[in-house]
C-alpha cells in the first residue's frame, strides 16, 4: 500500500503490475491526481486495469490518455470504476 498523492510514491516499485487497486478520498480532485500519479509512474504494464473506488455523488474527472475507461459500477454511494492501460 502506498500514498500515490505523495510526490515520487510509486518510484522504485518492482513492477510491472497487471492489477492495481485506488481508494483515494472522496475529495474531487483526489482521484484525479491518483490516476495520473499512477499512469506516469511507468509501474503499469500494457492492458494492466486499474480499479478505482470513489464517490458516486459527484461527476469523476476524466482519466489519463493512457488509461481507458472500460466498465463503472455503482454501490451506493460509491462508484467503483474500471480502467485499462494503454500505451
Amino acid at each position: 500500500m502506498r500514498d500515490v498523492l505523495r510526490p515520487g510514491a510509486l518510484a522504485g516499485l518492482p513492477g510491472p503490475f497487471d492489477l492495481v487497486f485506488a481508494d483515494p478520498p472522496y475529495k474531487a480532485d483526489a482521484l484525479s491526481r491518483t490516476l495520473k500519479n499512477i499512469a506516469d509512474s511507468g509501474c503499469l504494464a500494457s492492458g494492466a486495469t486499474v480499479v478505482a473506488e470513489h464517490s458516486a455523488l459527484t461527476d469523476p474527472p476524466s482519466p489519463p490518455s493512457n488509461l481507458v475507461l472500460s466498465d463503472r459500477r455503482k454501490y451506493g454511494k460509491s462508484l467503483v470504476s474500471f480502467f485499462n492501460h494503454v500505451l
